[in-house]
């Protein structure tokens, strides 16, 4: 509200407060402000804490007298899981492990896919004109899920920027990808920026192209940036419609 023409502002910031604010209010049905700036304090402090070292080398995970990188990171999430198992009365020996994933994880791939989404809008004036035309047609927000270009925008952003590079699949049988054998057990990790940008599937796939998924569901072989089957991001609906309302 403060903001006037030619301020600037982080759109990396922007996009964060808006999918953690958005999730708190959405998956917790917190709607006090404080509480609010509460939690989005203590996801934040969370988050940054959780760094590369301490999940790719087992050996830190330990604390030192009650202090050290691990320690403060097991204090944060603690902090959390008393603030959930509060709000959403539940016991003290509740261990609140898939709402804090749904809250803490869910809202940073949220708040790529919609800084990416800001960012092509922004940078395609042909796509940014289009889109605001669309957008002058609905008359409320509960209209924006049926509109064919904005839901072909997000697709496409999505498409070229997926939230995650990687989804893995243990596998139950023995099977063969390719020339490759591999055994029941063994984790199967499908690289979606190979699949997206296959240029076999999707014509000049380094050009930011909205039109490509009006009127076209695409296979999951082609397209899965939430994963697919039985594992499919449970987030995924949530992600898109913030997407579509804010982006």
């Amino acid at each position: 509200a403060s903001l006037r023409s030619g301020d600037q502002l982080s759109l990396r910031r922007l996009s964060t407060g808006i999918a953690l604010d958005t999730a708190i209010r959405v998956l917790f049905g917190i709607t006090d402000p404080d509480r609010r700036e509460s939690y989005a304090a203590t996801i934040g402090a969370l988050m940054n804490a959780n760094t590369a070292p301490l999940m790719l080398v087992p050996a830190l995970r330990r604390s030192i007298g009650g202090h050290g990188p691990w320690a403060r990171l097991m204090t944060l999430r603690d902090t959390l899981d008393g603030m959930l198992r509060e709000d959403l009365g539940t016991a003290e020996s509740d261990t609140p492990d898939q709402r804090r994933t749904l809250l803490a994880a869910g809202h940073e791939t949220t708040a790529t896919a919609l800084f990416w989404g800001l960012y092509r809008i922004h940078r395609h004036d042909h796509v940014r004109r289009r889109l605001l035309a669309e957008l002058d047609t609905a008359a409320d927000p509960d209209q924006l899920g049926a509109l064919p270009y904005l839901g072909a925008v997000v697709k496409e952003v999505l498409r070229m920027h997926p939230p995650v590079p990687v989804v893995l699949r243990r596998l139950r049988s023995p099977t063969r990808i390719d020339a490759v054998s591999m055994d029941r057990g063994q984790i199967a990790g499908i690289a979606l920026y190979a699949l997206h940008f296959n240029s076999g599937n999707w014509p000049d796939p380094h050009r930011f192209d909205p039109d490509r998924f009006l009127g076209e569901r695409p296979s999951p072989f082609r397209y899965a940036p939430f994963g697919g089957g039985h594992r499919r991001c449970i987030g995924a609906g949530l992600a898109v419609e913030a997407a579509r309302r804010y982006g």
